[in-house]
């Protein structure tokens, strides 16, 4: 049962059969990396179509009947329409003008004259490029002065916002920011007025070039929450997912839960409650059951109701899927993804089990078990949970596995936007003819996340920063071993970019001839750069009392493509190639931990000291190399 105070716009809006004449993607490239673009394109004829059939019993029809504008009903098609507008200008106007007191208007905003020029409009509404950017919000003013907010009208708010944010704007739940773009303050305006009425709260703002309409905190949530509610239908595509209304449901995810008391009853078992979830002034009625599990359930004949359902568990922190039987469409969610949902529903299902409790119809070592697992919560980020393993190799598996492909790709996205590239940072494999998806980030992944952790810009920092506690929670899980194989490579990570080795000294103790030694080091200037295909990192330094410069090169080698680099040793270095060869090793070292390999010639003469991709990459922590080695590396990693 679903008790709506703002009902689901009806999903066949989006959904009717042939309405685009075509269709058409692209991928724009942006700072946060490459955004999917998709455009849509129709006939004149379908859009008139669509028109009249909203005017016979759609939205411009709800508007004619509830808000006294009998000449709307009249509305046939695209051209009747803007002179409808032009005609209902002044209120328009007005309406905007009355708003104006709910919207922070920024310094870089001409207010007089984006008003000057809004009221200009009225006689260029013939102009198609001008009319679709502005009919939109004009009846979304035109709706709230004459009818005010209330359940059909926030339906109808979300549905249209939802759709522009879509095309024009942008979400960004990192920011808690949701804004709308336009090249012209009189579009901005309107929609400032529109959202002020349906009390968003945005501010206007300009640069000069551009005007953009934001909302922010608050009243970026409610926006969110409503475009979540109201837009498309959340049927994600294969080859397409919609990323913005990802945002919005982790931006909106903010929800009321409370127990109907009057609603408990015994089952065969156990018990059962009602169970209520809101946001944005919707809300769901959920059958709560209590037995050896606890489910929550919520059916319906009704497809667009279970929608609306799932989409106010998605903005509970739980991803769930419409599912049918028969003739009923249905959600049905267990105690382990309860317990991935935010803290308001693991309180509200805390208390329902301890009044099932009090009232004796369920076990209490049960019951104890659930409310720990509420209590704790299980760790996710941005809606995915990560599995941790150590190989029989004793290396770190950090996988995410899903059934649903969309699954993968939303992951996938999060993770490009976040900074991390595929196959560098992160692979993916399908098993089973392409029904099982697993996502693994790759050691060089987990260092990535906890260098940008650290280092990196906001908001991915935020954004890294919570993944990183997240696989801490998950390997917390898993025992000590596997924590302690993800803190080394967070470490390493975090380290990268923040040492400078000028002026380095250590005393390091190294192997050497079956013996150890300590050889004393003084680093003075570290370099790197590209050379072709390879990358050459050059030290200048005083090792064992002899002040020299040594050349580290690394290359791919091979099908493999593995990462390997050396440094030729000198016969006319002091004491020959032998004592090279240990100031090199002694030097390694001190900069990267790890002591090198030797390599012999057929005579057994030391030839070369050779490295790994670990040397190379432990050298990143040093301010001077760090950003060279990364590009190398990303380069190189296909």
């Amino acid at each position: 049962m679903l008790a709506v105070v703002a009902p689901a716009a009806s999903a066949n809006a989006f959904r009717r059969p042939n309405l685009l004449n075509d269709a058409s993607h692209n991928v724009g490239l942006t700072l946060e990396g490459p955004k999917p673009q998709f455009y849509a394109y129709t006939s004149l004829d379908k859009l008139d179509d669509a028109i009249r059939r909203s005017a016979e019993g759609g939205w411009l029809r709800m508007l004619s009947d509830r808000g006294r504008l009998e000449d709307l009903k009249h509305v046939k098609s695209w051209d009747d329409l803007k002179r409808w507008v032009a005609e209902h200008w002044d209120e328009v106007i007005k309406a905007v003008k009355k708003r104006l007191k709910d919207v922070k208007v920024g310094s870089g905003f001409d207010l007089a004259g984006a008003l000057k020029e809004l009221e200009g409009l009225k006689n260029e509404l013939h102009n198609d490029n001008i009319a679709r950017e502005v009919v939109a919000p004009v009846l979304l003013l035109i709706q709230a002065e004459r009818l005010g907010i209330n359940e059909t009208t926030l339906r109808y708010f979300g549905a249209v916002t939802s759709g522009t944010v879509g095309g024009d704007g942008s979400v960004s739940a990192a920011w808690k920011e949701v804004s709308l773009s336009s090249g012209k303050g009189a579009v901005a305006l309107p929609w400032a007025a529109a959202w002020a009425a349906y009390d968003v709260r945005p501010r206007a703002t300009s640069d000069g070039r551009a005007f953009k309409v934001v909302a922010s905190n608050d009243g970026a949530v409610r926006l969110a929450q409503l475009c979540v509610l109201f837009g498309p239908p959340m049927l994600k595509k294969e080859g397409f997912i919609n990323h913005k209304l990802v945002e919005a449901v982790e931006l909106g995810s903010k929800v009321l839960v409370r127990i109907d008391e009057g609603s408990w009853r015994r089952i065969k078992g156990g018990a059962a409650v009602d169970l209520y979830i809101s946001a944005g002034n919707v809300m769901g009625v959920f059958s709560l059951y209590l037995h050896n599990k606890v489910v929550l359930i919520f059916r319906s004949t009704n497809r667009e109701e279970v929608e609306l359902g799932v989409r106010l568990l998605r903005l509970a922190g739980v991803e769930t899927e419409v599912k049918k039987s028969k003739d009923m469409w249905y959600v049905r969610i267990f105690t382990d993804q309860l317990a991935e949902g935010d803290e308001e529903l693991r309180r509200g299902l805390i208390k329902a089990v301890e009044e099932a409790l009090r009232r004796g119809w369920v076990d209490e070592q049960r019951v104890r078990r659930w409310i720990e697992k509420f209590e704790r919560g299980i760790s996710t980020w941005e809606g995915y949970k990560f599995s941790l393993k150590l190989t029989e190799s004793g290396a770190l598996e950090v996988s995410f596995k899903s059934t649903q492909r969309e699954n993968i790709k939303s992951l996938k996205h999060k993770l490009e936007t976040l900074g991390l590239r595929e196959s560098e940072h992160f692979t993916v494999t399908w098993l089973e003819g392409g029904r099982l998806g697993y996502l693994y980030i790759t050691r060089e992944g987990i260092k990535e996340v906890a260098y940008i952790a650290r280092h990196g810009p906001e908001p991915q920092r935020l954004r890294a920063a919570l993944l990183i506690e997240h696989l801490r929670k998950r390997a917390e899980t898993k025992g000590d071993n596997v924590l302690q194989k993800l803190e080394e490579l967070v470490r390493e990570g975090e380290s990268r970019g923040a040492l400078s080795a000028e002026g380095l000294k250590a005393e390091v103790a190294i192997e050497w001839e079956g013996d150890h030694i300590v050889v004393p080091v003084e680093v003075r200037k570290l370099e790197a750069w590209e050379d072709e295909d390879k990358i050459r990192i050059k030290v200048k330094a005083v090792v064992d009392g002899v002040e020299g410069e040594w050349v580290m090169t690394f290359f791919r080698y091979g099908r493999t493509n593995a990462v390997i680099g050396y440094t030729n040793t000198r016969d006319d270095a002091p004491g020959g190639r032998t004592e090279d060869a240990k100031r090199i090793i002694a030097l390694v070292k001190t900069l990267t931990g790890e002591e090198p390999n030797i390599k012999r010639d057929k005579y057994g003469k030391i030839k070369q000291i050779v490295y790994t991709r670990r040397h190379l990459e432990a050298a990143m922590k040093y301010v001077e190399i760090a950003e060279t080695i990364k590009r190398w590396l990303s380069n190189n990693d296909k």
